[in-house]
């Protein structure tokens, strides 16, 4: 990641998601930028009217898709320095699952029987670790259910009470301990997991990101 820098003209992209975001400025390049970090690209001369992309989802250590892939495509005229966040809104989640149950899930439903179900085929393990999974569309009444692995008859599921806070990139822990329904809340302090190839990549954690100024926002669309 470049820094800002003077008799310069400085574009800054700012990753206010919970996941690594792919940010291109089209002829300027490409840059991976992890959560809580930013984009910069710096212009020695007006470089005109510019077209940016970014696109970010959970994934795998396999590189697989998990939740929804959010993409943002807009211009900017480069008249002086620009920075904006880059941003997901209240209509969607990013979701965390930790299990201390007597088994692994696998698969995970998000807004079960909707119309935008989801199933990601990854493996939660039950050694009581949070793990990142992605973002979900936000309903009042959206259903998570996480399938008991070695039982596709036998599952958990939760009803996320929070999922209408009207705030941006927000997060939904969930997790069971083993007894009873599934459970929500926001652990605050967080393990990073270990990966390996069924599990959601470990992502870093931003905390409080919801609680980010926004200046001059730039929203995400799930596809």
């Amino acid at each position: 990641m470049e820094t800002p820098e003077e008799d310069y003209i400085n574009l800054k992209l700012n990753n206010t998601t919970y996941t690594v975001m792919e940010i291109t400025v089209v002829n300027y390049g490409t840059q991976t930028v992890n959560p809580g970090e930013s984009a910069v690209y710096n212009f020695s001369e007006y470089p005109g009217n510019m077209q940016i992309l970014a696109s970010t989802s959970g994934k795998t250590t396999s590189n697989t898709q998990v939740g929804l892939l959010f993409s943002w495509d807009f211009y900017h005229d480069m008249t002086g320095d620009y920075e904006t966040d880059l941003i997901i809104t209240s209509d969607y989640f990013f979701m965390r699952l930790r299990n201390a149950g007597p088994v692994d899930f696998s698969p995970i439903y998000v807004n079960w029987e909707k119309a935008d179900q989801t199933v990601d085929n990854i493996i939660i393990p039950n050694n009581n670790v949070n793990y990142n999974t992605g973002y979900y569309r936000a309903y009042s009444d959206t259903e998570v259910r996480a399938y008991y692995n070695d039982d596709s008859g036998t599952f958990i599921y939760w009803l996320p009470a929070s999922l209408y806070s009207g705030e941006n990139n927000q997060l939904v822990e969930l997790w069971w301990e083993g007894a009873g329904f599934g459970k929500q809340g926001v652990t605050e302090n967080w393990e990073m997991p270990q990966a390996s190839e069924q599990l959601p990549v470990p992502q870093f954690m931003i905390k409080e990101a919801h609680k980010t100024k926004y200046l001059n926002p730039e929203y995400g669309v799930a596809r």
